[in-house]
């Protein structure tokens, strides 16, 4: 090889002001360094894909592609080169040369080692265009699948990647977009039924993936599977994944190209979602089931589930510790719904909704706990608003338009206890409460077509303090007439303080009557017949 031209560097522009510099170091050795003495992941990653033009009168490198605008999509070059296109067909060049062979120098101290960058590019990221894709138009599957097999971090750069079926093995490492144009579509060939992407065997336990920048979208308009089903995963995490982007939603160009489902977890341990919105669905858009007591999972990050033909989220079965911490769901037929369908017999241990999620403008329920699924549901702040309405915020024919249900025939000792509700705006009542161990702790249910609320006979125990029921146009707060005999013969109980009900069409209250006797009283409240 021969020697370097003499200057005391080559450098390079890169994102954020940061900048690769060759440095010479003595005789004709380089070094590749970051202005800020570091390495970074994405120039370390770029490298096999850049050679530097070495120009003699002032020893500035320019960044050439030997991979078609890899290295301008990887790190975002502010300088593109200015050679003529006989110069960049010249090969052999010096620099480059040496950058290929170039040491890793690490720092000082006992037992540090020096690697080649292509050693350190290897336990990085892959690149699927490594094992051959096609253009953007064509199939990327066999690309993509050779890379995640490789058991490294995949890398998608700014591109679609079409194909049929995604797979990455239980062995991978995760997969890491670019940003907005970073996406994986479904639907090559006219497929509309098979998931997009499948992470882990189902029988092997895949551990701390990591996904992150990228999106999910079809060719074709989806009647089965979901964008990326996630199988036996143990302590995983999404950050910024979009099944089905806003963008492509509010833009139209998700219209007849809508997903299925979009993330569903199975099996599944410690799982976290973090900036993940999701848009246009002809199914369900989050789907959770778990093995029973340690699946935990985590939503986050202020994100949005919009448009779900059935349910916003399905939390069916065996899954524990569940928390929507903030963000939303809006435009389903259901919001978050409860239930065992996953996981016959094992209802989901707890299921937290935090003071900054909103269950909104859903079709039916906005939230629905079916019978002997839950054993915990907590809620900070239960919020809901405009049940059975549109988008416009215009009344949906049929719509049973329901804030919130709880079923009868709730496990033993199962425990519904929402510190506030906030409901309003629903074509039927706010919230009906038949099943479990009830209590609210303030809040309102009201400016509602329907009831308040309203609970029935079938509930084991009834608490509420502090609410107001008020303009709906049925009743304030209905009882069931069984449930008030059975309080006061103390084998259920019915406790209300401090609740307002005043301009309901039908009538403040209903069923409540009487003295304090047993397990039943009424005590501090408007509109109600205190006892």
């Amino acid at each position: 090889m021969s020697a370097p031209p003499q200057s005391p560097n080559f450098p390079i522009d890169v994102r954020g002001g940061r900048r690769i510099t060759v440095n010479r170091v003595g005789g004709t050795a380089l070094r590749v360094d970051l202005e800020d003495g570091s390495f970074d992941n994405d120039a370390l990653a770029a490298m096999p894909a850049l050679t530097l033009k070495a120009n003699p009168a002032n020893g500035a490198g320019q960044p050439q592609d030997v991979t078609p605008n890899v290295a301008k999509q990887v790190l975002g070059l502010n300088k593109v080169s200015n050679t003529t296109d006989a110069e960049k067909a010249t090969e052999g060049n010096p620099v480059g040369d040496a950058i290929k062979g170039a040491k890793v120098y690490a720092q000082a101290g006992t037992g540090a080692v020096n690697k080649l960058i292509a050693e350190k590019l290897q336990g990085m990221y892959v690149l699927p265009e490594e094992f051959g894709v096609a253009a953007p138009d064509g199939d990327a599957t066999a690309g993509f699948n050779a890379a995640a097999a490789t058991g490294r971090k995949v890398l998608l750069l700014e591109r679609p990647y079409k194909g049929t079926q995604f797979v990455m093995p239980s062995n991978t490492q995760g997969l890491v977009g670019l940003g907005d144009n970073s996406a994986l579509i479904g639907g090559y060939g006219g497929d509309a039924a098979n998931h997009i992407l499948v992470v882990g065997d189902g029988t092997n336990d895949h551990w701390n993936g990591v996904f992150e920048n990228f999106k999910f979208a079809s060719l074709v308009n989806r009647t089965g599977g979901s964008a990326v089903l996630m199988q036996r995963t143990r302590n995983a995490t999404m950050r910024n994944v979009r099944p089905g982007d806003l963008k492509d939603l509010y833009s139209g160009a998700a219209t007849g190209k809508f997903l299925f489902n979009g993330v569903t977890w199975i099996d599944f341990y410690h799982a976290r979602m973090t900036g993940c919105d999701m848009a246009g669905f002809n199914n369900d858009g989050l789907t959770i089931a778990g093995p029973n007591f340690g699946a935990e999972f985590t939503w986050d990050g202020g994100a949005e589930i919009i448009q779900s033909a059935r349910h916003a989220v399905h939390v069916a079965g065996g899954a524990g510790g569940v928390k929507f911490l903030s963000g939303g769901a809006a435009l389903a037929r259901n919001g978050l719904v409860t239930s065992t369908a996953m996981a016959p017999g094992k209802p989901n241990p707890q299921v937290f909704s935090g003071s900054q999620f909103n269950w909104d403008t859903c079709i039916d329920y906005a939230v629905l706990i079916n019978s002997a699924s839950i054993i915990d549901f907590l809620a900070d702040t239960l919020w809901i608003s405009s049940s059975g309405k549109n988008a416009l915020n215009a009344p949906i024919a049929g719509a049973v338009g329901c804030g919130l249900t709880v079923a009868d025939g709730q496990v033993a000792g199962a425990i519904i206890d929402i510190g506030r509700l906030a409901a309003k705006f629903c074509t039927g009542t706010a919230a009906v409460f038949s099943g479990g161990i009830c209590r609210v702790g303030g809040g309102e249910a009201s400016f509602n077509s329907g009831n308040g609320v309203a609970v029935n006979g079938t509930v084991v125990s009834f608490k509420a303090n502090d609410i107001s029921a008020i303009y709906n146009t049925a009743y304030g707060f209905y009882a069931d007439p069984a449930l008030v005999t059975a309080a006061k013969a103390g084998t259920k109980q019915l406790t209300l303080r401090d609740i307002e009900a005043f301009g309901n069409t039908a009538g403040n209250s209903t069923g409540l009557s009487g003295a304090p006797t047993g397990a039943y009283s009424v005590q501090g409240c408007i509109g109600l017949p205190n006892a």
